[in-house]
């Protein structure tokens, strides 16, 4: 399958949003699980909740060397058995052993865990501040010395903190370098020092890169079941989402389809109160006032139709069914004396009654409605202007200068031109003969209706007839403009223009 139909799906509005909700909420889960590995990686970084955490610490491994302390004499083998299990023989670290122990820093308790890293060092003090057992790397144990201990990276924050620790008060500092230092003291049932289990801490690695391993490794564990879960409950609401917004905007496009088909009855009816709602609501009463606006214009223009009918009819026809009335009763009073100027009489009523009868076609022709479906203008032209030609016996012929799609607005205002101005020839040029020409130059159609008759003074029959006027409204509605241009004696040439834009490529001349 070509990819290009795979993703067509994802192209239409539906498959967008549910895209789009998928992808925010996963990324927003995401965004949240790290946001908590930072803040927990600060929080758990941060220098008084490490204190803290190291203090807790020495506390639980006080009670793990209390034991050997309640001995008497103190069991130093069982604390220096305790020491190897705590950190590496030679070394004074280890590395992978790990002191759980309780920290109790919240109220239900939490297990923290304390790992020795290189340089950190740990030893037990008895009652008079000897050392009992120390690493390697502090001074050996002076157990009946009489020496105190002190550790020699730091002796006078180390004696502080163990002198503190003698009289039963945790201690702890850290000093610049970053190294931490905490005494903890041993206490029996009854509250009095044992001893003190000194820690410095160098390395400090607590919660350091185990701790971030440890969150990435949760982090990671969790973040699939995490996404799935958020992308099957976006995708969910994606879909539910977007399936309400493409049925209404679906209601939205088959209504303006209907109104571009000339329908505005069809209506959206949605009477939700967001900006969809509210667009559907103004279109519906655009549409209802579009409908409204056609009526009011098909209304004038039949009453103008009525009009111009009414006129013409007052202008032709009445007139010569009033002259025919004359001549047949000029010929009545003249039958019993001049037969012969009575018969001359008769042949000229009869002549006006066949102008009537031309004239009453020609009108009847005009109220038939035009349709140029199945058939463009230019044949539309041919044929009416052959009829034309035969009911009034005026020569007529038409031309062409090349050819394209006419928009049918446009065909059906230059036939109702041509039909006017061709009414216009047959009832006060007496012309002989009468060309029509249609062109398209550039990007516009051009109609030509020429003829040789008397032709009149334009200026003097602006406002005495509808004629005129009709034509040039119905070109100007377009867009276009209509010129009259005539003298008497030198015929009258009507010219309608209208821009329909340039030819589709491909396209030739008809």
């Amino acid at each position: 399958m070509h990819p290009s139909r795979i993703l067509t799906p994802f192209r239409r509005l539906r498959w967008k949003l549910t895209l789009s909700y998928t992808l925010v909420t996963v990324a927003a889960v995401l965004a949240l699980e790290v946001v908590a590995l930072c803040a927990l990686v600060v929080l758990f970084s941060s220098a008084p909740l490490q204190m803290q955490l190291v203090q807790e610490a020495a506390a639980g491994l006080a009670e793990e060397v209390r034991p050997y302390l309640s001995a008497t004499p103190p069991d130093r083998a069982g604390l220096e058995s305790w020491l190897r299990a705590t950190m590496l023989p030679g070394t004074g670290a280890s590395s992978v052993a790990d002191i759980n122990v309780d920290a109790n820093l919240q109220a239900g308790g939490t297990q923290t865990s304390l790992t020795f890293g290189e340089g950190d060092q740990a030893a037990v003090v008895n009652p008079s501040g000897e050392a009992l057992v120390a690493s390697s790397g502090l001074p050996p144990a002076g157990a009946g010395t009489g020496e105190s201990f002190a550790d020699p990276h730091a002796p006078i924050e180390s004696g502080q903190v163990v002198a503190r620790a003698l009289r039963g008060e945790p201690a702890a500092t850290r000093r610049q370098d970053r190294t931490v230092l905490v005494a903890q003291p041993v206490l029996d049932g009854e509250g009095r020092v044992l001893g003190v289990v000194y820690l410095r801490i160098v390395s400090f690695s607590l919660l350091g890169w185990n701790l971030l391993a440890g969150a990435l490794g949760l982090l990671g564990g969790t973040a699939l079941i995490f996404t799935v879960g958020a992308g099957i409950i976006g995708t969910l609401f994606g879909l539910f989402t977007a399936h309400g917004l493409v049925r209404r905007l679906g209601a939205l496009s088959d209504a303006t389809a209907a109104w571009g088909r000339g329908d505005f009855s069809a209506t959206v009816q949605d009477t939700s109160a967001d900006e969809i709602g509210q667009l559907s609501r103004r279109l519906d009463l655009m549409a209802a006032q579009i409908q409204d606006l056609l009526q009011a214009r098909q209304e004038l223009a039949a009453l103008e139709e009525r009009n111009r009918l009414a006129r013409e009819l007052h202008d032709s026809v009445k007139q010569q069914v009033f002259a025919t009335t004359l001549t047949l009763g000029a010929a009545e009073t003249l039958w019993a004396r001049d037969p012969e100027a009575a018969r001359q009489k008769v042949e000229e009523a009869l002549a006006l009654s066949r102008q009537s009868q031309k004239e009453l076609t020609g009108l009847i022709h005009e109220l038939r409605p035009v349709s140029l479906e199945g058939r463009d203008l230019v044949v539309a032209l041919r044929e009416h202007l052959s009829r034309w030609s035969r009911q009034t016996g005026i020569s007529a012929s038409v031309t062409v200068e090349g050819g394209r799609p006419v928009p049918l607005e446009v065909e059906q205002a230059f036939f109702r031109v041509a039909q006017e101005a061709l009414a216009n020839v047959a009832r006060h040029s007496g012309a002989r003969h009468v060309e029509v020409a249609l062109s398209f130059p550039g990007d516009d159609v051009v109609l030509q209706v020429s003829d040789d008759g008397h032709g009149f003074v334009p200026a003097s029959a602006a406002g005495r007839g509808m004629g005129l006027r009709s034509m040039r409204e119905r070109i100007e509605a377009l867009g276009g403009d209509l010129d009259v241009e005539s003298a008497p004696g030198e015929g009258t040439r009507v010219t309608a223009r209208c821009q329909i834009g340039p030819a589709p490529e491909g396209g030739k001349d008809a």
